[in-house]
């Protein structure tokens, strides 16, 4: 244990340094949070990265594939990798598009512009709720990796692994997240491969002997969840990524266009490459490893055993490293939310910049510590992200998808569908999920409701709604908007 800790203290001392040359850039609030739009493929690809090499993406999905073999890809790293690839062809432009159009870069921003004042703060408030959930979901799983390799109580573990998020999170914000991103992701990529290598060639390991050995059953989904379970989890899984706060963060941090486009296309290979890593990683661990109480510590459990203890240690260190900075980017998110959406406007409007600045950096803090509330409540990471998921999807999915193809939908519409969707889903959750029907699908049907409702009995959008999100709109409001200012 001496080795782990003494690489982890070595490791994360050097990710600081990097993270300090990554604060060297933030000037104002709009390089914090997204890089002032200034950022190239490698830096938004690296950011990006830090929400794969996270959790979820690792222990979660090792646990996953520990329990049925196909599950992660099939739910969660697949799922997701093409809803990143979809993103990138269809999706990204038109965000960057608008963000560069209006000078926001949050979806409550663009709610405002496109539903009114009213369904952005909403979103806000869901979104907050979101990524307290998505970064105590970091916490749960670096506690796993903690008591399993140092072999500290539980909570000992939360409350270290606590104040480390809230220290990377004050540092340099979103240059800094991808100033370290950029080696975690190469250590991370080189351990995982190394991790699936020497797991298939342990002693006694080949793929008739752990085939046989683990049964038919394991190879089905239904080991994991039931079928229509599954699908929720797989739609919910893939569906999140389109009103990602996160997502729209990296879209605004890109360059321009072709750079947003192209980091989501490699980030949704990665993913994907990243769930055929964790088969043959699981795969011999559930063979070689039975009856483990924590799923989700398989990964650590196998970095003990098969790993050389210089090799298992840097390992290890990268990928606590990596997940601090997955759980501090979630934190950047909640403070971007928190005074962008909130605090700035109904609070403390016309502040100078520094200000602002200073109160994300507090909120960061704040956001790190209420995290722990989560892993309290829930009992695994993946519980944790399928929650923020389903509440992500159910309230934003749809309105999202609204502002930027459809003219119709009115801004009672995208409110009742934020309100209803957002609502059903966490009243059916909290009823205990009756009759097993998923809380998701009940969501979704108050999503359509509530926006078809809304919009056949609200007033028409107007072109100020309209414009920012519809390029032929937008070329006629701008012409007119220059009549007006020349007539003046």
């Amino acid at each position: 244990m001496a080795i782990y800790l003494t690489v982890l203290i070595i490791y994360m001392a050097v990710m600081v340094v990097l993270g300090l040359m990554g604060a060297k850039k933030c000037l104002d609030t709009e390089d914090f949070l997204i890089a002032s739009g200034k950022m190239d493929l490698k830096f938004v690809t690296a950011s990006l990265f830090a929400n794969m090499i996270s959790g979820f993406f690792i222990i979660g999905s090792v646990g996953m594939d520990y329990q049925s073999a196909w599950s992660d890809l099939a739910l969660l790293t697949g799922p997701a990798g093409i809803s990143y690839i979809l993103l990138g062809i269809l999706f990204a432009g038109k965000i960057k598009k608008v963000l560069q159009r209006t000078g926001r870069f949050t979806i409550p921003d663009m709610f405002a512009l496109r539903y009114g004042k009213p369904a952005a703060f909403i979103a806000a408030l869901m979104l907050i709720v979101v990524f307290l959930g998505f970064c105590g979901g970091q916490i749960e799983a670096i506690q796993s990796v903690f008591t399993t390799i140092f072999h500290v109580n539980s909570i000992a573990a939360v409350i270290i692994i606590t104040a480390c998020v809230i220290v990377y999170s004050i540092f340099g914000g979103m240059w800094s997240l991808a100033y370290t991103m950029i080696v975690q992701a190469v250590i991370i990529w080189i351990g995982m491969i190394i991790a699936a290598f020497v797991s298939m060639k342990a002693p006694g390991v080949d793929m008739g002997t752990m085939v046989s050995a683990l049964g038919p059953d394991h190879f089905k989904l239904s080991g994991y969840t039931t079928l229509s379970g599954g699908i929720a989890f797989g739609l919910s899984m893939g569906l999140a990524t389109f009103p990602g706060q996160d997502m729209w963060q990296r879209a605004a941090a890109a360059k321009d266009i072709p750079t947003a486009r192209k980091a989501f296309l490699i980030f949704g290979i990665l993913a994907i490459g990243l769930g055929v890593v964790n088969f043959f990683i699981a795969l011999p661990g559930a063979y070689m490893y039975p009856g483990l109480e924590n799923p989700e510590s398989l990964f650590a459990v196998m970095i003990g055993n098969l790993m050389s203890p210089w090799i298992g240690s840097i390992v290890v260190a990268a990928l606590i490293s990596a997940i601090l900075s997955t759980a501090a980017a979630c934190a950047l998110v909640i403070g971007m939310l928190v005074v962008n959406d909130i605090y700035k406007p109904y609070i403390a409007p016309n502040k100078p910049d520094h200000h602002y600045l200073t109160a994300n950096r507090i909120v960061l803090a704040i956001a790190g510590a209420v995290s722990m509330i989560f892993v309290a409540v829930f009992p695994s990471a993946i519980s944790m992200l399928y929650m923020a998921c389903n509440m992500q999807v159910t309230s934003l999915l749809f309105p999202v998808f609204a502002a930027f193809f459809s003219k119709k939908v009115t801004p009672l519409g995208g409110l009742l569908s934020i309100i209803i969707g957002g609502g059903s889903n966490l009243v059916w959750l909290a009823l205990g999920v009756p009759g097993g029907f998923p809380d998701f699908y009940v969501g979704l049907i108050g999503a359509v409701v509530g926006m078809l409702l809304g919009t056949a009995i609200g007033k028409k959008p107007t072109m100020e709604q309209l414009a920012p999100f519809h390029d032929d709109l937008y070329a006629e409001y701008e012409k007119t908007q220059k009549a007006v200012a020349q007539e003046a």
